[in-house]
């Protein structure tokens, strides 16, 4: 018997089969999709579980041939190795930064651009670090709206980021970064007179502070001792602070709003100047294999910036008794670095001007 595929028309039998057999037809749609869905999918997923079993097959002889050699080894001769790697690696992690920091030196225009990315990263990270503590500690905002405007700024910078990259590519990224850092400056203005108006509400948020810790420590007399006309004197302390916030909420829902617009301008800026500032350093670093030195000296310039600028408003905030003193002094780190970064613009200038003179 046959077992080919025999197509018969309508009403015939196959020879030998008392009924007729089904007709092969073209694939149908779903059909397709299936095929289309499993070669995107499941193919190659399995491609690269099979490459990653065969490496790791490749790996462990190696693996065991290590854990051989550590079982031998004592604590002693491991504590003796594990300090002189990590003698070596500080070493050799300064020599890079020595290289490079060399290397920069020789390039005009990316040593003004790094100290400018150095001063002004000082206030891009500090108000991004300190953001909360001047929305709870300075407006008086509970950590719910908090979370909600933080989560907020981060989605803002994926569109900032994006605006960012369009107007670099029509105006350059060194000029997109200074209007981004005036941008900045004017953040921290309205910051601080946000702030001003927020100190005009501080008598009645002292009092509600006071009342509160009355409650608390009533609270806990009750629970050890039992008073018996606790419960009555705390709801009068509950009721007492619930028409204060309430008589409050008109002046506070300006202030509030505030906040609400300057957490949107930082989301619009924060992303953008990141990867702008990123951008525009692999630009005006030199044709190398050793980027991860350049890099890692990049990454290194900002954490120095972070530390600096924290250490900075947090003094400033301790002599002054005044966050928004902290937040105004930040304007003076966006200048700074608004000046190296024209002193670079003005240099890149100069080099493409005498590059378009020495060809002709």
């Amino acid at each position: 018997m046959s077992k080919g595929i025999m197509i018969t028309g309508a009403g015939e039998l196959a020879d030998g089969r008392p009924y007729a057999e089904r007709s092969e037809r073209e694939p149908g749609l779903h059909d397709k999709a299936a095929e289309f869905l499993l070669g995107c999918t499941i193919r190659p997923a399995r491609r690269v579980l099979l490459n990653s079993a065969r490496g790791l097959a490749s790996i462990v002889p190696l693996v065991k041939q290590h854990e051989l050699t550590f079982a031998r080894t004592s604590d002693a001769d491991l504590a003796t190795l594990a300090r002189g790697m990590r003698a070596r690696l500080r070493k050799e992690g300064f020599a890079e930064v020595r290289k490079v920091f060399n290397e920069v030196k020789r390039m005009p225009v990316l040593k003004k651009f790094l100290r400018g990315f150095f001063f002004y990263s000082m206030g891009v990270q500090t108000v991004m670090l300190a953001a909360t503590l001047f929305g709870s500690k300075l407006l008086h905002l509970d950590d719910t709206k908090l979370i909600i405007t933080i989560v907020a700024i981060q989605l803002i910078a994926i569109a900032g980021a994006i605006v960012m990259s369009r107007l670099s590519a029509r105006y350059g990224n060194i000029r997109v970064l200074m209007g981004v850092i005036v941008f900045w400056i004017f953040i921290c203005v309205a910051a601080y007179e946000t702030a001003n108006f927020a100190d005009r509400l501080k008598p009645d948020f002292d009092r509600i502070e006071m009342l509160q810790q009355r409650r608390d420590m009533l609270k806990a007399a009750v629970a050890a001792h039992g008073v018996g006309s606790g419960d009555t004197e705390l709801g009068k302390i509950e009721a007492q602070i619930s028409a204060m916030k309430l008589e409050m909420q008109p002046r506070q829902a300006p202030i509030e709003y505030s906040f609400y617009v300057l957490a949107l301008a930082v989301g619009l800026v924060m992303g953008g100047i990141q990867s702008l500032s990123r951008s525009t350093y692999s630009k005006l670093m030199p044709e190398t294999k050793d980027t991860a030195s350049y890099f890692s000296y990049f990454d290194l310039t900002e954490k120095i910036a972070i530390v600096i600028g924290m250490f900075c408003f947090g003094f400033i905030d301790d002599m002054t008794h005044s966050m928004k003193n902290s937040i105004i002094s930040l304007t003076v780190f966006f200048v700074i670095g608004l000046v190296w970064l024209y002193s670079a613009l003005v240099k890149q200038k100069q080099e493409a001007n005498g590059g378009l003179a020495g060809s002709e």
